[in-house]
């Protein structure tokens, strides 16, 4: 399957490689000249190697900077500034404030070439120089603008962050400063993508085959360090980095960083034992029976004719069994999805990490009270019959004010099961 889904991409690749190719149309020209191929044939030196690996961790962390960065300002940006539009205007208003703090506009563009002489290029980071902290200042750049809403241009300054961060390791580590910018170049986006083959490749391609195991190590090294991390949060986690990462299979990465623990400050305003006991009878809990059902079906169940309208055909069958128990009062309806299964004893079936099976089994499960669980099931028996319903009887608990019913109170619900 896997085979079937990449072999699109690469004809469009091959196809797009010859079109642009016919046009006289080449990417931009880079040389590691430190290791042509008449000197050193494929480069495999350890001490070289190890310092490849060491400027991969700085890169990893380079590329987990910017899109914990980019994440967070854009969160914070869209709390200050709910009405879309304004964001840009206030990314381009801090922008130009950058631009006449730092006194060039050499940090504007993509960074490939500029018309003034001096300006900090990526092809001028495979040069010898001083250039410390034009990794660090584009990044800023960077973040902002993508922050504010400008969105597109990810990828070629992520290659000059990249470049210039490899420029400013080589003299502390007493390395080719092609060499390492070719690394940085190609490692920073291996990081932030979380693609450490895709790069390697690219970096051979871009630097030649001489340069593939430095490459190869500052890529992967990247990789591992950036951590569960990117700036494409839909991707998903098909395999953890780490081995005691416990991640649930096929995870996004919007949902672990949603998952990661924030510190946690409730133990400074803890009420003491002596409140705790005095606050004790404060709320009450009342309990009351109640019901819940879980109907077994698949994604690409559709509702029957009649059952839903929609412009482009009927609608899937979850869906529609959420919004009819919506209509008839139903308390709770949730459409629960799953990774790996079977129900009725079909196959076994699973979602891989890129292609979502249609016909995995999933759930509905309904809750309320018995009586209309029961109603629901006969009015619907057309959306039913063939699917594998289960009854579960469950205790609702009410919280409130000790010494007021909740019976006919109304508050946010806890729903748990009757041991």
């Amino acid at each position: 399957m896997p085979v079937l889904c990449d072999a699109p991409c690469l004809v469009a690749a091959l196809v797009g490689d010859w079109t642009c190719h016919a046009w006289g149309i080449h990417h931009s020209a880079y040389t590691v000249a430190a290791f042509a191929p008449a000197e050193h044939g494929l480069l495999f030196e350890p001490v070289l190697l190890f310092k490849a690996a060491l400027a991969g961790i700085a890169f990893g962390f380079a590329s987990l900077v910017f899109a914990e960065a980019n994440h967070a300002l854009s969160g914070w940006l869209k709390k200050l500034m709910p009405y879309g539009p304004a964001r840009p205007a206030i990314g381009g208003v801090a922008v130009i404030a950058l631009t006449y703090l730092v006194g060039t506009r050499a940090y504007l563009g993509l960074g490939v070439w500029s018309l003034i002489p001096g300006d900090p290029t990526i092809a001028g980071f495979f040069q010898p120089g001083p250039d410390g902290w034009s990794w660090a200042v584009k990044m800023l750049f960077t973040v902002v603008t993508l922050s504010a809403g400008f969105k597109g241009g990810e990828v070629t300054p992520l290659f000059f962050i990249g470049a210039a961060l490899g420029h400013a390791l080589a003299a502390p580590l007493g390395v080719p400063v092609d060499l390492f910018a070719a690394l940085g170049f190609v490692a920073v986006f291996a990081g932030a993508a979380n693609t450490p083959l895709a790069c390697t490749i690219m970096g051979i391609e871009l630097f030649g085959v001489d340069t593939a195991v430095p490459l190869a190590v500052a890529c992967f090294v990247a990789y591992v360090c950036s951590g569960h991390n990117g700036i494409y949060l839909s991707q998903r986690v098909a395999v953890p980095k780490r081995s005691r990462a416990i991640l649930p299979p096929d995870m996004t990465l919007r949902d672990a960083r949603a998952l990661r623990a924030a510190p946690d400050f409730s133990s400074l305003f803890a009420p003491s034992s002596q409140e705790r006991i005095s606050m004790s009878d404060i709320h009450h809990v009342t309990p009351s029976e109640i019901g819940m059902i879980r109907i077994y079906l698949k994604p690409s169940d559709k509702a029957p004719k009649g059952a839903s309208t929609s412009r482009w055909g009927a609608k899937p069958l979850y869906r529609t069994l959420v919004a009819q128990a919506k209509a008839d009062g139903i308390m709770n309806a949730v459409a629960h999805h799953t990774h790996y299964g079977y129900s009725n004893h079909g196959p076994l079936r699973e979602n891989g990490a890129e292609i979502a099976d249609p016909h995995l089994t999933m759930c509905v499960e309904l809750i309320g009270q018995r009586a209309q669980l029961e109603a629901f099931c006969r009015a619907h028996g057309e959306m039913l019959t063939t699917k594998v319903i289960v009854y579960k009887h469950l205790e609702h608990w009410s919280v409130g004010p000790a010494g007021v019913r909740q019976d006919d109170a109304a508050p946010e619900e806890l729903t748990m099961e009757a041991e």
